[in-house]
């Protein structure tokens, strides 16, 4: 009997130490998106100046809460096989994974595109495990 008890005690500590545990997880699922601004236009490059202005006017004012700009290298295939080169602006977002933050981000490249006479920007979205 002693043996029955003690072999229960021991599953019951067992038990509640492997158990999962409840978390309070107060703020909502959180994506990152990166996205890639070629620079190059018909008519010469996207300034800084530009960019700058793009940056404050359309994209802070959509994301206040915080973003992070780094200039790249970008380089594709083009369909007669050429390699293309252009200096890039990349954004990096980290939001709420909301239809409201999707449409945000869909008007940043929209006008992006129209402002700077663009074919596309390259947006590249994944699931974002943040901590501070």
């Amino acid at each position: 009997m002693k043996r029955i008890l003690l072999l229960t005690g021991v599953l019951l500590i067992l038990s509640s130490a492997c158990a999962p545990r409840a978390t309070i997880q107060s703020q909502p699922a959180l994506v990152e998106d990166t996205l890639y601004f070629g620079l190059d236009k018909p008519q010469g490059s996207v300034s800084d100046a530009e960019w700058n202005q793009f940056l404050s006017e359309e994209v802070t004012p959509r994301f206040p809460d915080g973003l992070t700009v780094w200039d790249a290298k970008g380089q594709w295939k083009e369909p007669n096989g050429k390699i293309s080169k252009e200096p890039t602006k990349v954004l990096l977002l980290v939001h709420p994974d909301s239809l409201a933050e999707d449409k945000a981000i869909q008007t940043i490249i929209e006008l992006y595109k129209k402002n700077f006479d663009q074919e596309s920007v390259m947006k590249v979205r994944t699931a974002a495990d943040v901590s501070f």
